[in-house]
Formats: C-alpha cells, sequence, structure tokens
C-alpha cells in the first residue's frame, strides 16, 4: 500500500512568486524547499528522502509545487499528460514545449538549527496536549536530529492527532523528544494560501492501492483511486492523500479518534457530522 508521500515546505516567499512568461526560457529558482518524506520514486527517477529545490521554466513555483505534488502519486511515471519524466535530468517536461522544472536535492542539516521551508496547517489539530494552530510552522532540530525527521514526525502528528510511538511533546513549549534528539515547533505567521491545497473539488492526482485491501467494510480493489474533499473541509489534496494511506493499515475500520468511516459511501470524516473529510472511489467510476 502506498504510504505518505510528501510535505510542500515553502517560505512565505514562494506565495509571492511570480508566474514566468509561457515562453520563458530561464528556470527561476523557487525559494524555499520542497521536503519528501520518503524514498520515493517516479518512473525511472528515484528520490531519496530530503529536501529539494525546484527550479521553474515557464510555471510559477506554485505550480510547479503543486505539479511534483501531483506527480509524486504515479510512481509508475505514467503521468497526466501532457507531462512526461526525464530521469536522467530529474526533469518534468510539458509535452514537446520549454515548459518544464527540475527538481535538485539539497542538504538537510542533521547536526543544530533551523530548518529550511515551514509546515502548513490549515486544521486545527489537538495531540497528547499539544494544541497545533492555524499557521506556517517552522521547525528547529537539535541532537543530530534531521529535518526530514522532524518534518515527518510533526506531520504525522498533525495528520492523526497523535504523536508517534517513541515521541514525547512538551505542550508548553512544543518541543518533541526521542531520546537525545529533539526539535521544537513554532508558529511563524499565516499559513499560505493556493499551494498543494483544493478545498470541495476533486483532486487531480490518482491514488494507488497496489493489493485487494479493505478498510472495515469498504473493500477496495487493487487499482487506481480518486480522492474528493469535502467541500469547505480546509483540507488539502496531499494531506488527504496522506491520511488514506494511512487509514488502509486499519483492516478492522477502527480509524484513530476521531476519524470515522462511511463504508457506504466511501467517506472518511474527523468525527460524525464533520464537514472536515473526503472520499473515495474508484478512478474508473468517476463522471
Amino acid at each position: 500500500m502506498r504510504r505518505a508521500l510528501c510535505l510542500l515546505l515553502f517560505c512565505v516567499a514562494a506565495c509571492a512568486a511570480v508566474p514566468t512568461s509561457a515562453n520563458a526560457a530561464t528556470a527561476a529558482t523557487c525559494p524555499g524547499t520542497f521536503q519528501v518524506l520518503h524514498n520515493d520514486r517516479i518512473g525511472a527517477l528515484k528520490l531519496p528522502a530530503g529536501g529539494y529545490q525546484i527550479l521553474a521554466t515557464g510555471l510559477s513555483c506554485q505550480q510547479a509545487s503543486s505539479l511534483f505534488t501531483r506527480f509524486l502519486n504515479d510512481w509508475d511515471g505514467v503521468l497526466p499528460t501532457p507531462w512526461r519524466v526525464v530521469a536522467p535530468r530529474s526533469q518534468f517536461v510539458r509535452g514537446t514545449s520549454n515548459i518544464n522544472f527540475i527538481v535538485k536535492r539539497v542538504t538537510s542539516p542533521a547536526t543544530a538549527g533551523a530548518c529550511p521551508g515551514t509546515f502548513a496547517i490549515y486544521e486545527p489539530v489537538t495531540a497528547a496536549g499539544l494544541k497545533i494552530g492555524l499557521g506556517q510552522w517552522a521547525l528547529t532540530v537539535s541532537g543530530g536530529l534531521s529535518c526530514t525527521t522532524a518534518f515527518k514526525v510533526f506531520a504525522q502528528t498533525a495528520d492523526a492527532n497523535l504523536v508517534p510511538p517513541g515521541w514525547t511533546v512538551d505542550p508548553a513549549t512544543t518541543t518533541f523528544r526521542k531520546g537525545g534528539q529533539s526539535f521544537t515547533a513554532a508558529d511563524v505567521g499565516p499559513a499560505p494560501s493556493g499551494i498543494g491545497r483544493s478545498t470541495g473539488t476533486q483532486c487531480t492526482a490518482t491514488f494507488s492501492v497496489l493489493h485487494n485491501d479493505a478498510i472495515g467494510a469498504l473493500k477496495l480493489p487493487k487499482g487506481k483511486y480518486l480522492i474528493s474533499l469535502l467541500p469547505n473541509s480546509g483540507l488539502s489534496c496531499p494531506v488527504a492523500s496522506d491520511l488514506f494511506s494511512s487509514f488502509l493499515r486499519y483492516p478492522n475500520g477502527k480509524l484513530p479518534s476521531p476519524w470515522v468511516l462511511d463504508a457506504q459511501t466511501g467517506t472518511f470524516t474527523r468525527g460524525k457530522g464533520s464537514s472536515v473529510g473526503f472520499l473515495v472511489e474508484p478512478a474508473g467510476n468517476a463522471k
């Protein structure tokens, strides 16, 4: 089954990036970094976990980062037409045009200091007494912890309302600890709009279920699935994909509280009657 794919971690400056001309020939280096949380691949392009810089030509940084998020769902390398991946150059090209973007691996701090980029929270989270409010959160690591691991732990906490096993958190200082390693999260401003986020719509990327599976009474035969966000849910498509991936680990249907499943409609909501959620359906059933 597909695991959580990625986190979009762009600085505030990325939201203000001005789109380049579709005919531009010079690549623009996007500010901030894009974090891939697990070793991943898109066709022949291997993407080890870590931070990536995006260089966009003929696209805005926001457009390129959103496309990269979508393409991480297409591990087989079959991208939405007319896009294709050129693995030797770590490049994604739109047909035969000069519209493209390149991803380059960057080194994350592994000893101590502020991590590049921020993590956007679009829905308040409470876990182990810790309240994570709406906004952009910056992380600072220490004790030899990598930024990739810190963002992964923070993302798992935000998505499941649960601190990952082995970790503890001090709500007073928003500090996560495991052994001698730790990181602190700080709210540094309002969450950016538009980046990797779509409300009340069908997500453009498909999600691959690799084996015949089930979540309680919801049967999920092997194949591609579409994810649709509930109106005004406040969720992003990457977060919904991440949640669906994690819920596949609960074949008995008993999801982490407060999440519940309506198996008849394939709808997951954060509590009964909540508008926060998403639904899944086989891609072949989409109208």
